[in-house]
C-alpha cells in the first residue's frame, strides 16, 4: 500500500485488508514529520505489518518500487497493490484468486485486477448485461491488482520518470508487449476515489468533471503524450485514442473547470517538456 499524508481512517483500510493477505508492507510518500509520526503510532510494531518511508517524496512509481523489494525481501512472490483510500471487501483477494484460477487464455495473465466503484456500490457487478466474468483490457489501475514477482521481473520495474501519472497504463502495456494478458475482473472488489468531481450540464446533459490539480494535468499531458508516441508503431490505435481523449480534455476545462487559464498553461508544458523530455518531478512541494 503506498500512501501520501493519509487521512485517520487509513487504518481501518489497513485492518479490512490485512487478514486476506500474508502481509501488508506501507510504503510513506508523504515526506513529512506529521505523516511518518502518525503511520509510527498506528503501525510501529504491529504483526504482519512492514512500515517503510520515503526519505522525499519519490512519487508513486518509486514507492511501488520500494514495496514489491520489501516484499521480496521478508520471501514473497505475488504482490497485490492498493491505493492508500481504497476499501476493500472483505473477501476481495479470494476472488481475485478464483478469478485468476478460472480465466483460459492463450497468454498467461500478467495482471488482474477487480472492478471498483464509488461508496455505497461494493459487492455489485459491473458492467451489467455483459457475457463473461473479466474483460481483457490495454490497462487497469494500479490499486486492486494482483501479479507475481515473476511476471514483475520480466516487465520491469515501474516507471519512475513518470513520477505519478500514467504509470499503471505504461506498466499494463510494457506487460502485453512481453506477451501478458491484462484483466479486470467485472465484479467490484473496492471502493475507490478519483479526487474531487463534480458534475455541470451542458445542453441539459450532465458531464463529470475531475477537476484536478493544474499539476496533475501537466503530468497526464506530459506522460500520456510520452506513451502515445511510444506506441505509435506498436498500438496505433491506442495512440489515436489518447489524441482524442485530450482533445476532449482540453475543451473540457476550456468550457467547465475551475482554473481555467492555469490548467491550460500546465497542460502546455506537459506537451513542452515531453518534447525537451523534460521527465521526473517537475513541482516540489506539490
Amino acid at each position: 500500500m503506498t500512501t501520501f499524508r493519509p487521512d485517520n481512517r487509513f487504518p481501518g483500510r489497513v485492518e479490512r485488508i490485512l487478514p486476506q493477505v500474508g502481509g501488508v508492507v506501507i510504503v510513506n510518500d508523504g515526506g513529512t514529520d506529521d505523516s511518518v509520526g502518525k503511520l509510527n503510532r498506528w503501525f510501529a510494531g504491529k504483526k504482519g505489518v512492514r512500515l517503510h518511508h520515503n526519505t522525499v517524496n519519490a512519487g508513486i512509481a518509486a514507492s511501488l518500487n520500494r514495496g514489491v523489494a520489501v516484499a521480496r525481501e521478508n520471501g514473497f512472490r505475488w504482490i497485490l497493490t492498493l491505493d492508500d483510500d481504497s476499501v476493500v471487501r472483505s473477501d476481495m483477494v479470494e476472488r481475485l484468486i478464483d478469478g485468476l484460477k478460472g480465466i483460459r487464455l492463450e497468454k498467461p495473465v500478467g495482471i488482474i485486477g477487480m472492478s471498483w466503484a464509488g461508496s455505497g456500490e461494493i459487492g455489485k457487478r459491473a458492467p451489467a448485461g455483459e457475457d463473461g466474468a473479466f474483460l481483457e483490457k490495454r490497462g487497469i489501475i494500479t490499486s486492486g491488482s494482483l501479479f507475481s514477482l515473476e511476471t514483475y521481473d520480466r516487465v520491469g520495474p515501474f516507471r519512475e520518470e513518470f513520477f505519478i501519472d500514467s504509470v499503471d497504463l505504461d506498466y499494463c502495456l510494457r506487460a502485453r508487449r512481453k506477451g501478458f494478458a491484462v484483466v479486470r475482473l467485472k465484479e467490484i472488489g473496492f471502493v475507490h476515489s478519483i479526487g474531487a468531481s463534480r458534475v455541470v450540464r451542458f445542453m441539459g446533459i450532465p458531464v463529470l468533471m475531475e477537476d484536478q490539480k493544474p499539476f496533475r494535468v501537466y503530468y497526464g499531458y506530459r506522460n500520456g503524450t510520452v506513451l502515445a508516441l511510444e506506441c505509435l508503431g506498436k498500438d496505433p490505435l491506442y495512440s489515436m485514442a489518447f489524441v482524442a481523449g485530450q482533445a476532449k480534455k482540453f475543451f473540457r476545462i476550456a468550457l467547465f473547470e475551475r482554473k481555467k487559464a492555469e490548467k491550460l498553461r500546465y497542460a502546455a508544458r506537459g506537451l513542452r517538456d515531453r518534447w525537451r523530455r523534460n521527465l521526473g518531478r517537475r513541482f516540489p512541494g506539490e
